[in-house]
C-alpha cells in the first residue's frame, strides 16, 4: 500500500465533530441495506451495523479490506476508476454513500452512473463533496497560490474540485431529486453563518439523489 493511502485510510477513523459521516448517519433509517463506497476499515459501515442496517463496502487496499470485512457483510475490492469492476456489484440498496470519495476519482460521473443500477426503486445516495472556492481558498487563490496539501480541499489525492453548483450538477446528471441536506463548516466558530453563506464558508457539501418511481 502506498504512503499515500496509507496515510489517508489512517485519516478515514477519525471523525471530528464536522465530519458528513455524523450527517449522513441521520438520514439513512433503521434496517435499511447500505453500500459504503470508499468504506476504509469500516468505521461508518459499524455504526450503520450498530443501528440496525445491512451494510457491505467497496475498498480497493487490502490492510483496509480485511479490517472492514471483520465488520461489513460483503466487502468489494474495487478500483473505483474501474467500470468494469464496478459492474461485479449485482445487488440492490437502499441507500449508497460516496463520502469524501468522488473527488479522488478520475471519472466520478462515470462511477455514478455505474453504480445507479444498484439502487432499488426510490432508492437514494449521499455525496459528500470539498468546496474549492471556500473564502480561505479563494483568498490563497487570489494571491496566487494553489498549493496541495496532506489533508482538506486541497488534499494531494484530489483529482476533481468542485463548487455547490458544480457538486449538485454531478448529481444531477444522475438522479431525478437532488438537494444540499448540510453543510460543513470549515472551523467549528463558523458553523453559524455557513448554512447562510454555504458558497463562501463551507468546507464540503453533503447531497442526497434520489431515484423516483
Amino acid at each position: 500500500m502506498n504512503d499515500d493511502a496509507e496515510r489517508y485510510l489512517e485519516f478515514s477513523k477519525k471523525w471530528d465533530p464536522n465530519d458528513p459521516k455524523h450527517t449522513v448517519l441521520t438520514y439513512i433509517n433503521v434496517g435499511e441495506y447500505v453500500l459504503d463506497v470508499g468504506c476504509s476499515y469500516g468505521s461508518f459501515g459499524k455504526r450503520l451495523v450498530e443501528m440496525g442496517c445491512e451494510c457491505d463496502g467497496v475498498e480497493f487496499y487490502q490492510p483496509a479490506i480485511d479490517k472492514a470485512k471483520t465488520i461489513l457483510q460483503t466487502v468489494y475490492q474495487i478500483d473505483l476508476n474501474d467500470a468494469q469492476g464496478l459492474g461485479r456489484i449485482t445487488k440492490q440498496y437502499d441507500v449508497i454513500t460516496f463520502l469524501d470519495v468522488l473527488e479522488h476519482c478520475i471519472d466520478p460521473n462515470k462511477v455514478l452512473s455505474t453504480l445507479n443500477k444498484n439502487l432499488k426503486s426510490s432508492g437514494r445516495i449521499y455525496v459528500s463533496l470539498p468546496n474549492i472556492v471556500n473564502f480561505i481558498d479563494r483568498w490563497l487563490i487570489l494571491r496566487g497560490r494553489f498549493d496541495y496539501q496532506e489533508y482538506g480541499v486541497m488534499d494531494k489525492t484530489h483529482l476533481r474540485f468542485f463548487t455547490k453548483k458544480t457538486a449538485i450538477q454531478l448529481v444531477r446528471n444522475h438522479f431525478d431529486s437532488v438537494r444540499c441536506v448540510a453543510f460543513t463548516p470549515r472551523h467549528p466558530v463558523l458553523k453559524p453563518v455557513v448554512k447562510f453563506w454555504p458558497t463562501l464558508f463551507a468546507m464540503q457539501f453533503i447531497i442526497e439523489g434520489r431515484l423516483i418511481e
